[in-house]
């Protein structure tokens, strides 16, 4: 007897979800339609699915609700969602919760077809471990060719594009005639994210169930890459970022301000206690310390001098964004934390060397330009069971990184507001900015990379095979001696 993949659609258009179960049962899938989230956990309870294909709002709960329910009633199945374009927040969820897909709307048969077969996917490996077969690696994203993604519309390759074609045949679009193709692809690498699945294994290759349909082809559609996606979504804030402290917009402006006198800057640092004690803390360090401890803030202030009491509220402000409770990612946040105070000495003792007026604003400016790869490692610390365990892992962190994050610093900067200057060396240090380049930018993105390479040079990496910039070429560029530059980072250790 020919037992076809089973689905259960759960849509509260149950007549337009009835007539695409219909389609769908023409090209090769048991479909059953059914309108909220109670019938489905009524329908689950009675019959065994290969997938569950769930509508985000559904007029008695949502996807994720009905996820939970399901969950809490030990109703173990694959499952997707559908619907509109979710934002990062909600796909992030889902993955959280076991989905495999998330695929647009209107629905395509092919592309239910595809989620299908990834569930099945999933239900052979679950069943291979039950059997006594090594998982193997995490699921990975981000250095995996196989489908895979957070972004609904892209997957992953091997060359850190994060973005693959997709395409397939539009056989019945839902609610939709002749609707352009969609591409869609899966939440989860179906090779390694497990979700056991009561449903009894009744598979047919998606190629055999296409038989079915006559509809032609769809020429391969060309999806918007996961990079380019995640920094539209910052630039529109559409992406949930770390917050940043109010405080740092007064920190900055007064850092801006000729005239700014001791007893404002104690006035506005000692409104944040965290501020208060870090800013005594480096006083009294020993690149700052006497014999005789600083115990008062006035006094602290008065020590250090006024712009770099200030610089170290960035600093103190700055160094609470870097901790993430992810195990690969904790380690390299800590390790990133500790180059970045590297690379925001060294700017500074650069910016003396040169003679710059403002060598506290290079300080801020080796402690922010790589702030996009902080955001980007506290994206990846939302999804941590898409990360492969060791080097492998760590190297495709790094591959992400170094694509993107200067597209990531400049969208985090112009959100939190920070003067054009430092967001011009966020967005561009390794790569020249598009556009006319004046000669003082120029020099103050140069100086922020040569800092950080001596930080690496140094020993302070935090990726995988991490390599400084050109020294030479950046201090030739900058006037600058390497020799001279060497020996301003001998005492790195103790900054």
């Amino acid at each position: 007897m020919l037992h076809l993949p089973s689905l259960l659609l759960v849509d509260g258009d149950i007549e337009l979800s009835r007539r695409f179960a219909s389609t769908l049962e023409r090209a090769g899938l048991a479909a059953t339609a059914v309108a909220n989230g109670e019938h489905a956990c009524n329908e689950l309870e009675r019959n065994p699915f290969d997938l569950v294909l769930v509508e985000l709002e559904l007029p008695d709960m949502s996807a994720l609700g009905l996820l939970r329910c399901l969950r809490r009633a030990s109703v173990e199945v694959p499952f997707a969602g559908f619907g509109g374009t979710p934002d990062v927040d909600t796909i992030v969820q889902l993955m959280r919760h076991g989905a495999v897909d998330y695929l647009p709307k209107p629905l395509r048969v092919d592309v239910v077809e595809a989620a299908v077969d990834r569930a099945a996917q999933l239900a052979r490996r679950a069943a291979d471990m039950r059997n006594g077969a090594p998982l193997g690696a995490v699921a990975s994203s981000l250095s995996s060719s196989a489908s895979g993604s957070f972004d609904s519309a892209t997957r992953s390759s091997p060359s850190g594009s994060l973005s693959l074609p997709s395409g397939g045949t539009p056989a019945a679009d839902w609610g939709h005639q002749a609707a352009a193709p969609q591409p869609t692809t899966p939440l989860q690498d179906p090779r390694h994210r497990v979700v056991r699945s009561s449903a009894p294994a009744r598979r047919y290759s998606s190629a055999a169930r296409r038989a079915v349909s006559a509809a032609p082809a769809a020429p391969p559609a060309e999806p918007e890459s996961v990079i380019k996606r995640l920094t539209r979504r910052l630039r529109e804030g559409d992406i949930e970022l770390p917050a940043i402290a109010p405080i740092a917009g007064q920190v900055q402006q007064m850092m801006a301000r000729p005239d700014v006198d001791v007893d404002e800057i104690v006035t506005l640092l000692g409104s944040d206690q965290s501020i208060t004690v870090g800013v005594l803390r480096l006083a009294n360090s020993g690149r700052y310390g006497t014999a005789r401890p600083v115990t008062d803030l006035h006094e602290a202030v008065v020590r250090v001098g006024n712009k770099r009491a200030l610089a170290l509220a960035h600093q103190v402000v700055l160094s609470t964004l870097y901790a993430v409770d992810v195990p690969p990612l904790a380690g390299m946040m800590s390790a990133m934390w500790r180059n970045t105070i590297v690379t925001a000495n060294g700017a500074r003792e650069l910016a003396n060397l040169l003679g710059m007026d403002d060598a506290e604003a290079e300080f801020v400016a080796g402690m922010v330009h790589n702030v996009g790869e902080l955001a980007l490692i506290r994206i990846l610390a939302e999804m941590p069971d898409r990360l492969e365990p060791g080097e492998v892992g760590l190297k495709a962190v790094a591959e992400l990184l170094h694509a993107a994050h200067e597209d990531f610093g400049r969208a985090v900067l112009k959100r939190w507001g920070m003067p054009a200057r430092f967001t011009r060396v966020a967005g561009a240090h390794h790569h020249p900015p598009v556009g006319p380049e004046d000669r003082v930018s120029l020099h103050r993105r140069q100086l922020v990379l040569l800092a950080w390479s001596m930080a690496i040079e140094r020993g302070f990496r935090y990726l995988p095979d991490q390599e400084p910039g050109d020294i030479g070429r950046l201090c030739h560029d900058l006037g600058l001696v390497v020799a001279e530059v060497e020996d301003l980072f001998v005492n790195a250790n103790e900054w």
